[in-house]
């Protein structure tokens, strides 16, 4: 579970102090109360859902949590869901906190990255040409960093090609030729969702991989597809799921060896 995944402004103080604690010991409902002026057994009757706190206690609340703006935008959001009583006011509050959601559920909130690091022209290249992204990445791992030729072969390139890709990436300071071997400079690039060129991006990379699939052999790639029914709600906690998977995936990545390149896709959409 998630902050963002609350429904209500009490479930999610006492999930977000459930989730301090086991950063600071310091954190308690005890120390909220006190901050927020109000005795621990008046806080504690709020929470599990008798009556309110009142703007400026909430307010405390917040403070006491020490949240990010992105964080107290979204909680800020909720007490105004749960308190207020106008009809149009509701459906405001509503729509900015399930705008929150799907800022949440982007795959750069979730995984760490260098965003932007290109010019935008150069972003055009780098990302309508999927082998631009290829011998990049290829690049990270030492055999073919010391051999790049393999690299070419690996790919099916022709050499004068193949060094045209090698001098774009130079000239775009993504990777440099250092001490008779490439290096790579920039780590982690990564498209933003709302970039004009996303869905571009998205039907090279996919028209490459399944490409690659259908000549490879079946023990060398996983490919799942499948077609569900389901609410709006569980859609987004699958969503959320796999922003989870991929931030795990990250954390190994980062650790693990660079030995070979592979590539990852998934898609969640809606048919209906």
């Amino acid at each position: 579970m998630t902050l963002y995944e609350c429904d209500d402004y009490k479930e999610a103080l006492k999930f977000l102090v459930d989730e301090l604690k086991l950063k600071r010991k310091s954190v308690t409902f005890e120390a909220m109360a006190e901050h927020c002026g109000v005795q621990k057994t008046y806080l504690s009757k709020v929470l599990n859902r008798e009556g309110n706190l009142s703007e400026d206690q909430f307010f405390l609340a917040s403070e006491y949590l020490k949240l990010n703006a992105t964080e107290s935008h979204f909680l800020e959001n909720l007490y105004r869901l749960n308190t207020t009583q106008v009809a149009a006011r509701k459906v405001k509050f509503q729509q900015a906190i399930e705008k929150s959601r799907k800022e949440m559920l982007k795959s750069e909130n979730s995984i760490k990255t260098e965003g932007e690091a290109l010019h935008h022209t150069l972003m055009e290249k780098y990302y309508l040409d999927p082998y631009y992204q290829l011998i990049h990445i290829f690049l990270t791992i030492e055999a073919f960093a010391s051999d790049e030729e393999e690299i070419a072969k690996r790919l099916g390139l022709p050499t004068v090609n193949f060094e045209k890709y090698l001098r774009d990436l130079v000239t775009w300071k993504v990777i440099e030729f250092k001490n008779g071997r490439y290096r790579v400079l920039k780590n982690n690039l990564h498209l933003p969702k709302d970039s004009d060129l996303t869905t571009s991006f998205r039907n090279f990379t996919r028209f490459a991989s399944q490409n690659k699939m259908n000549a490879l052999a079946a023990d060398d790639f996983y490919s799942f597809s499948a077609i569900i029914s389901c609410d709006d709600e569980t859609k987004r906690k699958i969503q959320k799921r796999f922003l989870d998977f991929l931030k795990q995936c990250q954390n190994e990545v980062v650790k693990a060896e660079s030995k070979e390149v592979y590539q990852i896709n998934f898609d969640l959409l809606k048919w209906s």
